[in-house]
C-alpha cells in the first residue's frame, strides 16, 4: 500500500510552512519536503531581514504564532533587526507548534493500537497490523527530526544572540 497524498509542498520555508499550516486545519493531506527553514538557518550570523518585524511572521490559521509574539514569549527584542537567525528559530517553533497541534502522532498511535486490536480480535490482516505500525514508526520519525531541528534552530540563535533561552 503507498501511502497518499493531496498536496505536495516544495520547500519548507515561510511560504510553505504557511501552505503546510493552512492545509492541514483543512484536514488536507500534504507532504511537505525539505528541512524546515534551512535557508534561513544557513545565513551568517549577522544578516538581518529587510522585512520589519511587525510585519513579519509566517501566516498560521490560528492567531498568536506573529514573528513579535514569539520573539517576546522567547524573551528577545521583538523590534529591529531581526536576525535571520530568530527568524530560523521562530519557523523552526512554528512549524513544530503546528505539527504538535496536528496530533500527528497521537494520531498515528491511536490507528496502530486500533489496528492490532482489530487484527488480535481476527478483524484485520497482519498486513493491516504492519502497515499501521510502519506509519506509525515513520510519524514518530519525522517527529523526531522536526524536534531536532527545532533545537538546532533554537542552538544556533543562543549563538547569535548570546543569550540562552531556556
Amino acid at each position: 500500500m503507498k501511502p497518499e497524498t493531496d498536496v505536495a509542498i516544495i520547500g519548507a520555508g515561510p511560504y510553505g510552512l504557511s501552505l503546510a499550516a493552512h492545509l492541514r486545519a483543512r484536514g488536507v493531506k500534504y507532504r511537505i519536503f525539505g528541512e524546515a527553514m534551512r535557508f534561513w538557518r544557513n545565513m551568517p550570523v549577522g544578516v538581518n531581514l529587510k522585512s520589519l518585524a511587525f510585519a513579519t511572521n509566517i501566516a498560521l490559521p490560528k492567531a498568536g504564532y506573529s514573528y513579535p509574539e514569539w520573539c517576546r514569549q522567547q524573551g528577545l527584542e521583538d523590534f529591529e533587526p531581526c536576525t535571520m537567525q530568530s527568524f530560523a528559530a521562530y519557523g523552526a517553533a512554528a512549524s513544530q507548534v503546528q505539527r504538535m497541534e496536528g496530533k500527528l502522532l497521537q494520531q498515528a498511535r491511536e490507528s496502530r493500537d486500533l489496528a492490532q486490536l482489530m487484527y488480535q480480535k481476527g478483524a484485520a490482516s497482519l498486513i493491516d497490523f504492519l502497515d499501521a505500525q510502519r506509519s506509525y514508526v515513520a510519524t514518530e520519525l519525522e517527529y523526531h527530526q522536526e524536534l531536532a531541528g527545532y533545537w538546532n534552530a533554537v542552538h544556533q540563535l543562543e549563538q547569535a544572540v548570546a543569550t540562552p533561552l531556556r
